[in-house]
């Protein structure tokens, strides 16, 4: 191939980079360009079918076509280095559904799997089997997520025998499960640095959460979902165990008895705190008093709160947490993601007077505060990506046309290239000619 359509297949995969299914599409046309993008679409595997609410007969070999097939291929199978497996894909047995057969067909054939998610929302329960013995043979899995589906007793049996493993996930794990950790932990702890209990944990009591302890002396990652068997005095003593700690990702729930502990986090950099809808000026204090102690002692440079109920009732204010952001964190803070939780404009505006490194920021405002969201952002000269959810008006209300984001992002950091506004980004792109243009779509948020 000539350099000059290298020099093409290169900005067409800078600007497909995450269209993986449009990549795959010119991949079918063109010989020369599915020899060039072979590693960049094989890497990545996913299998997730659509949720159906009929049942569908013919669905007995879903798996066998399209990128599926087309990763199992020999001169493909190689590169494959991540799969998942989720979404609802057929739960009839087998010899309905050959699915199961198919995976342990294609574990054999990636040899190279560094990542796997065996995560899917409908499954049959023998599903993975046959599968999970031949993760063993997989000398290269490093990372692995898994749900229900592996953690029943059989499973979970199967599962605990893999070793060297760097980070795992388990999402819902279960009681069979959670008796096995405490050993496979013990085996994993040379290699593990990233430990993930997530979503529903309520099967984890403060003596099953201090079992892990004497094997988590170089985890970095931790995450809890959540359980309310459990009492912050519990987690935050647990936490205070954790000396290597720099990434937290924890479910809170209201409780009104303080913790006796303040955890000494003097390595975490980045804090996700979970939690359902805020409709109180009291539970929004106990909220933000339980992240400044969480965050006390730590160097912090990433806060995320992510609600995971979405409310537009009343929006109640976490001003007090841009306070203590403002005066403790202030040099070190690079990310704030508070996506759904409203501000004031005199607390954003210190915020932004103070943290001046934010690179990234995403906060609800109220709707006549949007105009001014330029000058106000306008200290923070490193800003690339500002989420903005406004409060207090109809979403439909409010929008931005093409003038109105050029004239938002001419009056702002000068930096700022992302901006999204009620679920609508526009992402600014600059030609050879140094001429602007907007890539328009739907927020991630």
């Amino acid at each position: 191939m000539s350099t000059e359509n290298y020099d093409i297949l290169i900005c067409i995969f800078d600007r497909l980079q995450n269209d993986r299914k449009t990549l795959f599409q010119c991949s079918l046309v063109s010989r020369a360009f599915s020899d060039a993008v072979s590693r960049v679409l094989y890497r990545e595997v996913t299998f997730s079918p659509p949720f159906t609410r009929a049942l569908d007969l013919r669905r007995k070999d879903e798996f066998s076509e399209g990128m599926l097939y087309s990763a199992s291929l020999p001169h493909h199978a190689q590169q494959v280095l991540r799969f998942e497996l989720s979404g609802y894909p057929s739960a009839r047995p087998a010899p309905l559904n050959s699915l199961a057969s198919h995976l342990k067909t294609v574990i054999g054939l990636w040899s190279n799997l560094t990542t796997l998610v065996f995560a899917p929302k409908q499954y049959h329960e023998q599903l993975f089997i046959e599968a999970l013995p031949l993760l063993a043979n997989c000398k290269f899995l490093r990372d692995l997520t898994v749900n229900a589906s592996c953690m029943q007793e059989t499973q979970a049996a199967l599962l605990t025998r893999l070793e060297g493993l760097e980070r795992v996930a388990l999402q819902n794990p279960t009681r069979a499960m959670l008796d096995l950790l405490p050993e496979w932990l013990s085996r994993l702890s040379p290699s593990l640095r990233g430990l993930h209990l997530q979503e529903n944990c309520g099967s984890i009591t403060p003596g099953v959460l201090r079992s892990f302890l004497p094997h988590l002396g170089r985890v970095s990652a931790f995450t809890l979902g959540l359980s309310y068997s459990l009492a912050d005095s519990d987690v935050f003593a647990f936490l205070n165990e954790l000396q290597n700690l720099h990434t937290l990702d924890i479910r809170y729930y209201l409780q009104l008895r303080p913790p006796t502990t303040v955890p000494r986090l003097t390595q975490l950099r980045s804090l996700t705190v979970r939690y359902t809808s805020v409709s109180t000026v009291d539970h929004a204090g106990y909220l933000c008093k339980w992240i400044r102690r969480a965050v006390a002692y730590a160097p912090l440079s990433k806060l995320h709160l992510a609600c995971e109920e979405e409310n537009r009732g009343a929006a109640v204010r976490f001003d007090g947490l841009l306070a203590h952001l403002s005066q403790k964190h202030a040099t070190r803070l690079r990310e704030l993601r508070m996506d759904t939780a409203f501000v004031g404009k005199d607390a954003l505006r210190e915020l932004c007077m103070s943290c001046v490194k934010l690179q990234e920021i995403a906060i609800a405002v109220s709707a006549n505060v949007l105009a001014e969201l330029p000058e106000i952002f306008e200290p923070l000269d490193d800003l690339l990506t500002a989420r903005i959810e406004t409060r207090n008006a109809k979403r439909n209300r409010i929008s931005l046309d093409v003038q109105g984001v050029s004239d938002f992002l001419h009056r702002g950091p000068p930096h700022l290239r992302r901006l999204a506004i009620n679920g609508v980004y526009w992402e600014r792109v600059s030609n050879a000619d140094q001429q602007i243009s907007f890539v328009v779509g739907k927020s991630d948020v």
